[in-house]
C-alpha cells in the first residue's frame, strides 16, 4: 500500500509540472506581473499599517481615559468619605452662633451665663475636634473665597482692600470653606 501512494504521488507531481510547464509565461510578462502583485502587497501593508495606528491610537487614548476616570473615582470617594460630616457641621453651626448671641445678650456673673458659655465652649471643642476651624478675618486682605463683603468702609487709617470689621464669623471644615465670613471692607476712593 506504501508503494501505491508513492505511485499516486510522484503521477500527481508529474502532472503538476506538466500543467506549470503549458502555461509557462514569457518572461517579460512574469517579472511585470511579479513587481505589480509586489506594489499591491506593499499598498496593502501600508494600508494595513495605517490601519493599525488608528487603531493603537484608539486604544492609548481610551486606556488614558479609563485610567483618568479610575482616578478621578477614587477621589471622588475619599473626598466624600472626608467630607460626609460637612452638611452636619453647616446645621451645627447656627447653634453655634444662638449661643455667641445667648452669651451676648446674658449678664455676665449669672449662673446661667456661666451654664450657657460652658455648653458653648463644649460644643465648639467638639466641632474644632473634628476639623471645624473659624476664619479669621478682621485685618486681613479681603479674599472673595472666604468672604462675603456685605458693607464698605471707608477709613483713611487702614489700607484700601482690608476687612474692618466681622458681622458672621466664617468657618472651615478641614481645607474647605463651609461658610464665608460677612465682612465689611475698607474702600478708599
Amino acid at each position: 500500500m506504501a508503494k501505491e501512494n508513492e505511485n499516486t504521488v510522484k503521477e500527481n507531481e508529474d502532472e503538476l509540472v506538466e500543467e506549470l510547464e503549458a502555461e509557462e509565461v514569457p518572461e517579460e510578462e512574469g517579472e511585470e506581473e511579479q513587481e505589480e502583485q509586489r506594489d499591491g502587497s506593499l499598498e496593502a501593508l501600508k494600508a494595513l499599517e495605517k490601519k493599525y495606528d488608528e487603531l493603537n491610537d484608539k486604544y492609548l487614548r481610551l486606556y488614558a481615559d479609563f485610567d483618568n476616570y479610575k482616578k478621578r473615582s477614587t477621589k471622588e470617594r475619599s473626598d466624600a468619605l472626608n467630607y460626609a460630616a460637612a452638611p452636619v457641621m453647616e446645621k451645627l453651626l447656627v447653634v453655634l452662633d444662638n449661643f455667641e448671641r445667648a452669651l451676648t445678650s446674658c449678664e455676665e456673673d449669672t449662673p446661667f451665663a456661666e451654664g450657657v458659655r460652658m455648653v458653648s465652649k463644649q460644643l465648639s471643642d467638639i466641632l474644632t475636634s473634628e476639623g471645624l476651624s473659624p476664619i479669621e478675618s478682621v485685618d486681613s486682605v479681603f479674599d472673595p473665597l472666604m468672604h462675603n463683603a456685605v458693607m464698605v468702609d471707608a477709613d483713611e487709617t487702614k489700607e484700601d482692600n482690608i476687612v474692618t470689621a466681622e458681622l458672621q464669623k466664617g468657618y472651615r471644615y478641614k481645607d474647605r470653606v463651609i461658610r464665608p465670613s460677612m465682612v465689611k471692607v475698607n474702600k478708599l476712593k
